[in-house]
């Protein structure tokens, strides 16, 4: 896994 947030990411957990 990849320690840096996808776009994915951003849209579920947010920036922070």
């Amino acid at each position: 896994m990849s320690q840096r947030a996808t776009v994915n990411d951003v849209e579920i957990r947010g920036p922070v």
